[in-house]
């Protein structure tokens, strides 16, 4: 058996366009074999930095250089023999999201799902830690008394930390590595057929949310399979032309009332296309908005509420008609196939 142990960067920081793929290998005996960072054109925006109540990231490359590397489906292959390898017992660091980008490069580029078991060493570190909140990887590697001497955020670096983090808690331990491992069962998880399961402290998987035909047709309401729709369509909405750099929205994050979202589920799907052909991404949380559109709102009230300071504030028509549009011209459209996202592999993040 061999130790893989690997990490990926995203462009935008998680909406699940990957840009480097780092792994390392290590034998029985714990020596590293083998150690790479796979680069990739993500082929969607790099938005990284000057994220509100998130840290900025710098990433190992310049975008020349992701731009110039091969996407996701010429390195698929590599990276489906790694990870389902048989002979490979696969580790991470909050790998459940990493495993959650596998997930949403696969459902992006229509490949098949890549399926392996994998051990994230960040749930027994905050099984083991004192802390309340979740360790980075960084702090976890000095607690453990491990030096921090590569750069962060590259990709093989941080696989290579995360194994030496590994090889420190099983010695520590006094007991070998797989015995390790299931002392912690709440470790374990798999992505399997587009489904990233993570196991709760009692080895039971998280409950996948059941769609209620009964919602009405044209509302978004909560249980609802409009609801469902409306959920899925917002993280998987794609430009159709992602290369284009002349995209006045980009990297801006769009949140509409929830007084016109609500009741107008047909009309948000087109919205959510129409912004996103513009080069931003839409927000059902207002708190994160750039830029939010008002439609019949009660100062003070509704969404209104949790938006920052900075948050440029519009009437949702004139924000349309800015852009070659209106509302009128939204909700005449026919309603958009989307039946599509039914499918269990279109499932939002990790459960």
């Amino acid at each position: 058996m061999k130790y893989l142990s690997f990490d990926i960067e995203c462009s935008d920081g998680g909406k699940g366009a990957i840009c480097t793929f780092g792994y390392v290998i290590a034998d029985e005996s714990f020596n590293i074999v083998e150690k790479r960072d796979i680069v990739i054109n993500p082929e969607y925006r790099f938005y990284l930095v000057g994220r509100r109540k998130r840290p900025d990231i710098q990433l190992s490359y310049t975008e020349e250089e992701f731009k110039n590397a091969p996407n996701f489906p010429h390195v698929y292959d590599n990276i489906k023999g790694l990870l389902e390898n048989p002979d490979n017992c696969i580790l991470g660091y909050a790998i459940s999201n990493d495993a959650d980008f596998i997930r949403k490069d696969c459902v992006r580029y229509n490949l098949p799902c890549i399926d392996f078991k994998y051990f994230d060493l960040q749930r027994i570190v905050k099984s083991t830690s004192e802390e309340k909140n979740e360790l980075s990887l960084e702090n976890a590697c000095i607690n453990h008394g491990i030096d921090i001497n590569v750069e962060l955020h590259k990709s093989d670096n941080d696989a290579y930390l995360t194994f030496q983090l590994f090889k420190v808690m099983v010695s520590e331990s006094k007991l070998n590595a797989l015995e390790y491992l299931e002392k912690y069962p709440n470790c374990k998880a798999s992505l399997n057929n587009y489904r990233n399961r993570v196991c709760d402290s009692n080895n039971s998987k998280k409950s996948f949310i059941i769609p209620n035909p009964k919602g009405k047709y044209n509302c978004i309401t909560n249980s609802s399979i409009n609801k469902l729709f409306f959920v899925r369509f917002c993280r998987y909405a794609y430009p159709k032309n992602p290369r284009s750099e002349n995209k006045p929205l980009k990297g801006m994050k769009i949140c509409v009332s929830d007084k016109y979202e609500r009741n107008h589920f047909k009309e948000m799907i087109h919205f959510i296309q129409f912004v996103t052909e513009l080069g931003g991404h839409y927000t059902y949380k207002s708190s994160e908005a750039d830029i939010y559109l008002t439609y019949e709102d009660i100062q003070g009230k509704g969404r209104l509420k949790y938006l920052h300071k900075e948050t440029t504030i519009l009437p949702l028509n004139d924000f349309l008609m800015q852009y070659g549009s209106s509302i009128y011209e939204i909700e005449k459209k026919s309603p958009k196939d989307i039946i599509y996202l039914l499918n269990d592999k279109y499932s939002v993040g990790s459960y």
